[in-house]
């Protein structure tokens, strides 16, 4: 219990203590035996971006700021673009999805420190699926590479986040992960 006086009054008051919101790896999950099938789609294709990819690259993140009301200067394409091979850890990285010899989604991600985890922890910046690809499986095979790589580099958790109303994305995303009770900010 909390006693609090008013600061003009002197009334008091008590109320009970709220709960501390618990961490997201301390949250029980909701649906235990839900889980995703561990195996690739056979029709999708995901793989790292290479410096050859840079045309299909440019497509498929023009068609997600489009989708999104986002627009982007050159400089932002070039330096996003050139990021993505540098040999730093912490740089971000890219994912193209490939149904035969079209790229039909990406998944930025980039890796980082954390205070509540000794390893590193992987943030799915954004995922893509181009309209005419959805449903086809882009979306879970591109989820089943950014967990492959968290488990590959020995990272201690997976997080992303999405829009409130954007509710194929967050059915998708029910099956792979967790909603956790925080809320984004920004300056």
């Amino acid at each position: 219990m909390i006693e609090v006086r008013h600061m003009t009054s002197g009334d008091t008051a008590t109320y009970e203590a709220p709960r501390a919101n618990p961490r997201p790896d301390q949250m029980p999950d909701p649906r235990p035996d839900l889980k995703p099938d561990p195996r690739p789609d056979p029709r999708v294709e995901v793989r790292p971006i290479t410096p050859d990819d840079a045309h299909t690259w440019r497509e498929l993140w023009d068609a997600y700021l489009r989708f999104n009301g986002h627009v982007v200067s050159e400089e932002v394409y070039q330096t996003t673009l050139e990021r993505f091979f540098r040999d730093d850890v912490f740089e971000p990285n890219a994912l193209i999805a490939w149904a035969g010899d079209k790229g039909v989604g990406l998944a930025h991600y980039l890796q980082h420190r954390h205070c509540w985890e000794i390893e590193n922890v992987l943030y799915l910046q954004h995922l893509y699926v181009c309209a005419e690809a959805r449903g086809l499986g882009v979306g879970p095979s591109l989820l089943k590479a950014i967990y492959a790589v968290a488990d590959r580099e020995n990272l201690g958790s997976v997080y992303w986040m999405t829009a409130q109303d954007n509710m194929t994305a967050r059915k998708l995303y029910d099956e792979f992960g967790k909603v956790t009770p925080y809320i984004k900010y920004q300056r």
